[in-house]
């Protein structure tokens, strides 16, 4: 998924000091759940094809790591 531009990676760098890869494969995960999450009610879980340009909307902020 994209990054929205207002994502700080040395904020991020800063607040997962100790974190391994998997750590941050998780976090990076968990950020993209709760973004997909939000627009959980514009998907028809009954349809194997998203709404055309849904992905285009979905980014993941700063707002989605920091819940993470």
């Amino acid at each position: 998924m994209k990054m929205d531009e207002d994502v700080d990676l040395t904020w991020l760098a800063e607040n997962t000091s100790g974190f391994v890869g998997a750590d941050l494969a998780q976090l990076c995960t968990e950020a993209a759940m709760i973004c997909i999450r939000e627009k959980s009610d514009l998907i028809d879980y009954n349809e194997t094809k998203l709404p055309d340009g849904l992905l285009d909307t979905m980014k993941i902020s700063m707002k989605h790591f920091k819940t993470a």
